[in-house]
């Protein structure tokens, strides 16, 4: 299950004059589909994995993150996108967590941040 939130900002000005904004937070949850999320997750890590294995190189931690360095050697080769995609839906419920994660990232360090042990609560890892 996974949520949406939606920010709401309304003008109170407009409809009291005693408050001058206000913020509505709904928020929806709804199934999602693997497929739907392993699709963009996949997206997402196509576009992020070079900043991330340039933050790893930059540490000096190949040791420590050997998905990162599996990950960048399948984008040089062309097939990052499509193992991805495959291994999310292979992987998908005892990982949806991290994967969702992934499907929302836009940056290196955001990836990271999913895979951070204390987000990573699954121990998810690429083959």
């Amino acid at each position: 299950m996974v949520g949406l939130c939606i920010l709401i900002e309304v003008n109170v000005n407009r409809l009291n004059g005693k408050v001058p904004a206000i913020l509505l937070v709904f928020i929806l949850s709804f199934p999602v589909s693997a497929n739907d999320v392993c699709y963009q997750a996949a997206d997402k890590m196509n576009s992020v994995i070079e900043e991330w294995y340039e933050l790893v190189e930059s540490f000096g931690a190949r040791d420590q993150n050997t998905s990162v360095i599996s990950m960048y050697s399948d984008f040089k080769e062309g097939k990052l996108k499509d193992n991805f995609a495959e291994h999310c839906i292979e992987n998908f419920v005892v990982h949806e967590e991290i994967f969702v994660c992934f499907s929302g990232t836009r940056t290196g360090i955001g990836a990271a941040m999913c895979k951070h042990p204390d987000t990573n609560k699954s121990g998810w890892s690429y083959w």
